[in-house]
């Protein structure tokens, strides 16, 4: 019943292999969870950008990791 969506962001967004894979797949009835990986760029925009292209899809509150993320703060997350 959940999806976790990672990527790198690319020029303030999702890249496009995202879009590739959400629409190669029924996400209708599902909780997405999307998270990045980025030095500057947060989430917000990758997130607000998927929900206007997949309007119906229930993305739900995403998380920008750093490269210096802690294996708790990833399982503090994922719960």
């Amino acid at each position: 019943n959940k999806v976790i969506i990672g990527f790198p962001v690319w020029w303030y967004t999702a890249p496009t292999i995202i879009n590739t894979f959400i629409e190669e797949n029924n996400l209708e009835s599902k909780e997405i969870y999307v998270f990045c990986t980025s030095g500057g760029s947060g989430i917000e925009k990758c997130k607000q950008d998927l929900q206007k292209v997949y309007p119906t899809l229930n993305f739900k509150e995403g998380k920008r990791f750093t490269e210096n993320v802690s294996s708790e703060e990833i399982n503090n997350w994922l719960r």
